[in-house]
């Protein structure tokens, strides 16, 4: 696959780049066009919630079980119809939120918590906890690590330690652990009602004291950005599924139906922890944006320059994680600008030299040239009528409509989980 990558990039650059000028026909349509009358209202906020900042702007055709965006981007009726009340509910607040006062860490230094299991609390309910909390120290790059110190007696918990107990108090929800407080910066005490989690299988225990080991360290799903002592973690604006601190899924859990057969971090949950609590601070998630008015993609680690959108740009997702300096097997990825503004990112090196179209616009970062652990290929893909799109999902829906060509593996990044 490496292969077809090394011969398709040259006659896709040919192809887009092979007189002085740009013909018309290989630049998007920057063309506003009026919505037909009889597009449904509900797929333009569908469209809202997935990253488009002015659909009404957009050519949309409606076919039988499909609409077709610009023509080129699919979407399919029944997954438009089946997601919209779970897009709509989850983007009230499809964020990761944190407290100012979050445990801090030193960057390659992991920091240990020790905890401790008082021994009212059962065997099977043991085996559960230290498997929640092995969960978080198996979180690559992830720079704190809980350490189980066995049962110590009943009394009051030293300050370093998190104590973990049975009450017989009527929680609301299942346990109250309170985060950092005061001069303690984690949470010391983890309290859970086992007259409420014996209601539950093990996948679904275990999904509850991961979620409030969370919030010992500062992690608060409360938040819709409305307390003071919160701010929201970058880049974890994505529509998922039992995130593990969505606030629409965390009042679901209040109301005892929210809780689900957990089978692990989602990838904007892991997003949040390493953004918060990074063991090698040059690993960073490579956002994923496409041009709200041409469709073509952009690529950059800095958060702050498109955040999760604006007026140019709508948030797709995330390309995997890269480097900000070298490491060992990585090569530079280098962004590169098309005088006719379409962006572009390779590992090949003075590429605007050899092709005087493109501008040199910086190195993005570090990738890999072959695969290996914890990694996933990058594929590429080209539209004439878009420009480029670079993917981690190699049945990606941008690239189903008409005019995309590639697919090659363009190199590897670290995998999002």
């Amino acid at each position: 696959m490496k292969k077809t990558f090394k011969f398709l990039m040259p006659i896709l650059l040919i192809t887009f780049y092979s007189c002085t000028t740009v013909d018309d026909d290989l630049l998007p349509d920057q063309e506003s066009v009026e919505i037909k009358s009889g597009i449904d209202p509900e797929f333009i906020k569908y469209l809202k919630l997935k990253g488009y900042k002015n659909p009404e702007t957009l050519k949309i055709d409606e076919l039988d079980d499909k609409y077709v965006v610009g023509n080129q981007i699919i979407f399919s009726k029944e997954e438009f119809h089946s997601f919209l009340p779970f897009y709509e509910n989850l983007n009230k607040s499809n964020a990761l939120w944190r407290e100012y006062s979050y445990t801090p860490t030193t960057p390659l230094t992991k920091r240990v918590i020790p905890y401790y299991i008082k021994s009212t609390v059962s065997s099977s309910y043991r085996t559960i906890i230290i498997d929640a909390f092995n969960t978080w120290n198996n979180i690559r790059n992830f720079n704190i690590e809980f350490e189980y110190i066995g049962n110590l007696p009943a009394g009051p918990p030293d300050n370093n330690d998190i104590e973990i107990d049975i009450s017989t108090e009527n929680f609301t929800v299942f346990a109250d652990g309170p985060g950092p407080v005061g001069v303690k910066d984690h949470g010391i005490l983890l309290e859970f009602n086992p007259s409420k989690t014996n209601l539950y299988t093990s996948s679904k225990k275990k999904w509850l004291f991961v979620q409030a080991i969370g919030v010992l360290i500062g992690i608060n799903p409360e938040s819709e950005g409305s307390k003071w002592y919160t701010d929201l973690v970058p880049g974890t604006r994505a529509v998922e599924a039992y995130t593990m601190y969505n606030k629409w899924l965390y009042e679901r859990l209040i109301d005892g139906d929210g809780i689900p057969d957990w089978g692990g971090f989602s990838y904007s949950d892991l997003v949040g922890i390493r953004n918060t609590w990074p063991h090698d601070t040059s690993e960073k998630p490579l956002y994923s944006y496409i041009s709200t008015g041409s469709g073509w993609g952009n690529w950059t680690t800095d958060w702050s320059l498109y955040g999760s959108g604006n007026s140019n740009y709508g948030f797709w997702g995330i390309n995997g994680y890269i480097y900000s300096s070298s490491r060992t097997g990585t090569v530079a990825l280098y962004k590169y600008i098309h005088s006719s503004g379409v962006p572009y990112i390779s590992t090949t090196p003075n590429l605007h030299i050899s092709y005087p179209s493109f501008s040199f616009n910086g190195t993005v970062g570090y990738v890999f040239s072959s695969p290996g652990t914890n990694r996933v290929p990058v594929y590429e893909w080209y539209n004439p009528n878009v420009g480029y799109f670079f993917t981690t999902n190699s049945v990606d829906a941008y690239v189903q409509g008409p005019g995309w060509v590639g697919g090659g593996i363009a190199h590897y990044v670290l995998s999002l989980l």
